[in-house]
């Protein structure tokens, strides 16, 4: 077919056509319409209207209703292999107030739908794409599968795969015919043979709730359900099967919910008890991380309770060791008794006539006499013993019991652990004693021989220890050796 032709196919009754009418209509190439081999793409719509004053003006209706028509087809834009089909004709008279009967409108509007036609000889392996197929007023919709019915004012007509289609009443009766026809037109397609009488069943339903029982399609369905059932539509043992199956699917549709339901409620109480079950095993690893923590704590002030008393044990048990070195030390330095370090003779542990209270002992003149007397276990050593001393031990200047002075180890081996203490206990001059804590000053037994009034002795202070000839009237400390028995 040539895309310049307009082919429309006019259904009787065609409301306010005349003969005249009719034939200039008919001047358009027509075409038969065979179920099978056509589609329809979407409805279209064109309108004249004639103003008359007194029922004189305006135009006749022949050439209204042809201006109707050539504004439907233009307005139908159509395409190679297209035409119009299912044409109807409305005329609306309105008659304005207050002039009434004086002055009034008619328009006629024509309506039909765009049809696209195929080989009906060549194999039509897929579906028509109902998608496209939307009417302007929006009365023909695909409703998406995920919804299992229709709207409450809808009729569900198709089903096709995952997709359905939906019929909604319209306020047109005009509208209302033509989705009737474009419905009739999709259930009666092989592809929907399946559910062909229920949904003719429904679409008969549809025309008597929008009040077309008059609507020659109507005639149709009811021929159409008669040929597929050999039952007149209507009639009462098939209206209570019709309604017998609906209360047996409905009763499917029920129990398949409730299982669905029961399905659904299951789970979620499932999900419910393993989630409840996480949250205590959640909460119960909370509590016992909390309770090793604690316990971790109370471990660590225990532990660190355990050293503080154990330090202070130890520093107790120190310092009583140190009192008692001291109290040792002190003892060493007033209680006289024989050191042996090792050298020609044992030197004493401390000054003679030493005491606790005086480390220092007395001050004592110069001579082997006066000594004498004093003691018959011990004697003044000699110069060349105190050079022994010196030359054999290590002096270092330290404090002991508070008196400094000088402490003296053994180097001799095997006595290196044996040491006395010689305080810096002074000197006395008369009624008056000097440098005493500063310097030591121990006599000999040795006499000067370039001076019979001196004596020679042991004299130290922090920074030297020597041996020199002193006065034998001054009063110096002595340190004895012991005599050998």
């Amino acid at each position: 077919m040539n895309s310049s032709k307009a082919l429309a196919c006019l259904v009787a009754p065609l409301l306010l056509v005349s003969c005249a009418g009719f034939h200039q209509l008919s001047t358009t190439p027509t075409v038969g319409i065979n179920q099978g081999n056509f589609r329809m793409i979407r409805p279209v719509e064109g309108s004249e209207t004639s103003v008359y004053i007194l029922g004189i003006g305006g135009m006749l209706p022949t050439a209204r209703t042809n201006n109707a028509v050539n504004s439907m087809i233009k307005n139908a834009n159509l395409q190679e292999n297209q035409a119009i089909a299912y044409v109807s004709l409305r005329t609306n008279t309105n008659l304005y107030f207050p002039f009434g009967a004086i002055v009034s409108s008619v328009t006629t509007v024509a309506t039909g739908w765009v049809v696209e036609f195929y080989d009906s000889g060549a194999p039509h392996s897929s579906p028509v794409d109902r998608t496209n197929i939307v009417p302007q007023t929006q009365t023909v919709e695909p409703v998406s599968s995920t919804k299992d019915t229709a709207p409450d004012d809808a009729l569900l007509l198709v089903k096709d795969g995952d997709r359905q289609f939906v019929l909604k009443k319209s306020s047109s009766d005009v509208q209302n015919r033509m989705h009737v026809s474009e419905a009739y037109s999709w259930i009666t397609r092989r592809e929907y043979k399946p559910t062909e009488n229920e949904n003719l069943l429904k679409l008969y339903n549809f025309c008597m709730d929008c009040g077309l029982s008059n609507y020659y399609y109507v005639g149709y369905i009811k021929k159409r359900y008669k040929q597929n059932t050999n039952e007149e539509l209507g009639g009462s043992a098939q209206v209570q099967r019709e309604v017998n199956k609906s209360s047996a699917k409905q009763n499917t549709v029920d129990e398949e919910a409730e299982a669905k339901a029961k399905v659904q409620a299951e789970a979620e109480a499932k999900a419910k008890a393993e989630a409840k079950a996480k949250a205590e095993a959640e909460e119960q690893a909370r509590r016992e991380a909390e309770n090793k923590r604690i316990e971790e704590e109370k471990r660590l002030a225990r532990e660190a309770k355990e050293a503080k008393a154990k330090a202070k044990a130890e520093e107790q048990a120190q310092r009583e060791m140190e009192k008692k070195r001291i109290e040792e030390e002190k003892q060493v330095l007033y209680v006289l008794r024989p050191i042996d370090l090792g050298l020609s003779v044992k030197w004493g542990s401390c000054n003679l006539a030493a005491a606790k209270s005086n480390i220092f002992g007395l001050y004592y003149l110069g001579g082997e006499e006066d000594f004498k007397s004093a003691s018959d276990q011990w004697r003044l050593p000699t110069i060349s013993e105190w050079t022994e001393l010196i030359d054999n031990c290590t002096w270092t200047w330290t404090d002991i019991g508070g008196d400094s002075g000088y402490k003296i180890v053994s180097k001799k081996e095997g006595y290196t652990d044996r040491w006395i203490f010689l305080p810096a206990a002074g000197g006395k001059r008369g009624d008056k004693e000097f440098s005493v804590g500063n310097s030591g000053n121990y006599w000999s037994s040795s006499t000067d021989p370039s001076n019979s009034d001196c004596s020679f002795m042991l004299f130290f202070d922090a920074e030297k220890v020597q041996t020199v000839s002193f006065l034998k009237s001054t009063g110096l400390s002595i340190r004895p050796v012991a005599i050998e028995q």
